[in-house]
């Protein structure tokens, strides 16, 4: 599992909402 990827991903979409 890819943690780094994960959080990029999860961050982009937390500043999408």
């Amino acid at each position: 599992i890819n943690w780094k990827k994960i959080a990029e991903v999860g961050g982009k979409i937390l500043s999408s909402l």
